[in-house]
């Protein structure tokens, strides 16, 4: 990915998603890391989705989601 990553545009995906995982199973720090990895070599081309769900499971995620986003974007 970092060889060939100069020009494309990154999304970090659905639910279903490797951060978004990790936020279900509760594993913040690894999270937070992997948003940092993407970040690194994404730079400003990197994007996080958040989808705001009215099932109440989905509305902590996002929360948390937004948490991560925020703490790792204001760090950088």
């Amino acid at each position: 990915i970092e060889k060939h990553s100069e020009g494309l545009i990154c999304l970090s995906a659905c639910l279903a998603s490797e951060i978004q995982q990790l936020i279900l199973q509760r594993q913040y720090d690894e999270a937070e890391e992997t948003i940092l990895w993407y970040k690194n070599i994404f730079k400003d081309d990197y994007y996080i989705e958040t989808d705001y769900h009215t099932y109440l499971r989905k509305r902590v995620q996002y929360k948390v989601t937004y948490f991560l986003c925020i703490t790792v974007y204001e760090s950088a």
